[in-house]
């Protein structure tokens, strides 16, 4: 028996009002499920989204902390040597007043030997201001004598220096003095006196 399919009819699905009802209620409730999951996957990816986020934050803040960490060092290392040159400058600092202070003693000190030196120098101007005078009063009283010893003495120019059997004090220059000899006992008086 072979049956026509087009003749083979399908029963009609009969609902009742509650089935009705009932299928209405589900659909409503499929709708909320389907307005529920979206919502929540909605959070979900929000919230991976956020993680994601979040993931790269904390890397990102890794990264500053490495770097905090790197400029930390960086910056004690400066501290320090800035704290290295502050000592040696400090030390060039007491250095350099010492050598001030030195330096202030010594010109003191120069000051006061250029007032020492140029009194004695004042005084040496006048002493040598005094002694060229004396000396040129020596010089005209020794003019005087020589004269005065040329008029007393006069040289006579011995012809040959073996004729004379005086003494080498009795001639000056090769001239024979006259009367030397009588004047010897009173040089020795004077030069004794």
């Amino acid at each position: 028996l072979m049956v026509k399919s087009e003749c083979v009819h399908s029963p009609k699905p009969s609902f009742t009002f509650y089935a009705w009802k009932r299928l209405k209620t589900v659909i409503a409730a499929v709708k909320q499920t389907n307005l529920k999951v979206k919502r929540l996957r909605g959070e979900v990816e929000e919230k991976l989204q956020a993680r994601s986020l979040l993931t790269e934050l904390l890397a990102e803040v890794q990264t500053k902390q490495a770097d905090l960490v790197l400029l930390e060092d960086f910056l004690k290392r400066e501290k320090n040597r800035m704290y290295n040159r502050n000592r040696r400058l400090t030390e060039a600092n007491k250095s350099v007043e010492l050598m001030e202070k030195a330096l202030t003693r010594l010109s003191t000190e120069i000051e006061k030997d250029r007032a020492l030196y140029y009194e004695k120098m004042q005084e040496y101007v006048a002493l040598r201001e005094q002694l060229l005078w004396v000396n040129a009063q020596l010089m005209i009283r020794r003019k005087n004598m020589t004269g005065q010893l040329a008029s007393i003495f006069y040289p006579q120019q011995s012809t040959s220096s073996s004729n004379c059997t005086c003494e080498s004090v009795y001639r000056i220059a090769g001239l024979h003095l006259p009367d030397a000899e009588n004047y010897r006992s009173q040089s020795q008086l004077i030069q004794s006196d």
